[in-house]
C-alpha cells in the first residue's frame, strides 16, 4: 500500500477523531484493549452496539462490577480472541491498545480483527501514541514505550498494510492537564494494566521534567497521535 502524507486533524480528543473520520450511528463495533470504557460509551451514546473487550483481569472485573451501559457489552478478552462471529463487525478499534498487545501476538490480533470484520464495508481504525511529544519525554524515564510502539507500527505494515484494499492516515494531538504533580502520579499508578509503582514515578528528575509543563495556571503535557483507517478487509 502506498504511503501518504497523514492529514492533521482540528480536534483534541479521541472520540473527537472518530466523530471527524466515522459516523458510528447504528454500527456494531468492537472495542479492543477498552480499558475502563470511556471511548466504548461515548460510541454508544453516538448509536453504536459495542462489544468492549479488556484483557486485563483487575480492570476486566471492575467493568463487570459497574452499572451496565446502554449499547455497551463488557467482556474479558485479549485482542487475540474477540468473542464474536466471523465476518459480523462494521469495525473493529484498537485506542492505544495495539501497541499492549504482546509484540509476538500483534500480528495474530490485527488478523483476528480482519477475521470478525464484514469483508466489503467493515474498517480498523488504529489510534496510536507517537514517540514524542512533551508527555511522552515525562513518562519515558519510568515506562518507555519506544520499542512496543515501533512493534505495533510495523505489525501494521505486515499485515493490516497487505489485507485491506484501503488505508488513511491522520494525526492529532491531545494535553494531559493536572493540577499538580502528586494528581500526575496519582493518575498515572491507577491505570492497573500498567502495574508501576508510585516509587519509580516520584523521583527528583520526573518532577523536574514535570516542572516544565507549567503554563503560569496549571501543568500541560502534549501527546501526538497517529491515525490508520483501515477499510475493505481482503479474503
Amino acid at each position: 500500500m502506498p504511503e501518504q502524507q497523514p492529514q492533521h486533524l482540528d480536534v483534541t480528543a479521541d472520540i473527537e477523531a472518530i466523530d471527524a473520520l466515522l459516523n458510528v450511528d447504528g454500527l456494531k463495533l468492537v472495542d479492543v484493549g477498552c480499558g475502563p470504557g470511556a471511548l466504548s460509551k461515548a460510541m454508544a451514546e453516538r448509536g453504536a452496539t459495542v462489544v468492549a473487550i479488556e484483557p486485563d483481569p483487575k480492570q476486566a472485573a471492575l467493568n463487570a462490577a459497574a452499572d451496565p451501559v446502554p449499547g455497551v457489552t463488557f467482556l474479558d478478552a485479549p485482542a487475540q480472541s474477540i468473542p464474536v462471529e466471523t465476518a459480523t463487525m462494521d469495525g473493529v478499534v484498537f485506542s492505544r491498545s495495539l501497541h499492549h498487545v504482546p509484540g509476538t501476538e500483534m500480528d495474530t490480533a490485527l488478523r483476528e480483527a480482519e477475521r470478525v470484520l464484514k469483508s466489503e464495508s467493515g474498517f480498523m481504525f488504529v489510534l496510536e501514541p507517537e514517540v514524542n511529544g512533551t508527555y511522552f519525554q515525562l513518562i519515558k524515564p519510568f515506562h518507555d514505550e519506544t520499542e512496543v510502539r515501533r512493534l505495533a507500527r510495523e505489525a501494521l505494515v505486515r499485515v493490516a498494510d497487505q489485507d485491506f484494499a484501503a488505508c488513511a492516515t491522520y494525526t492529532y494531538e491531545t494535553m494531559s492537564e493536572f493540577a499538580g504533580f502528586e494528581e500526575f502520579r496519582d493518575r498515572v499508578a491507577a491505570r492497573t494494566f500498567l502495574e508501576i509503582d508510585v516509587a519509580s514515578i516520584d523521583r527528583p528528575e520526573i518532577r523536574r521534567t514535570f516542572e516544565t509543563g507549567y503554563d503560569g495556571e496549571t501543568y500541560r503535557f502534549a501527546a501526538p497521535h497517529w491515525i490508520a483507517l483501515y477499510r475493505g478487509v481482503r479474503r
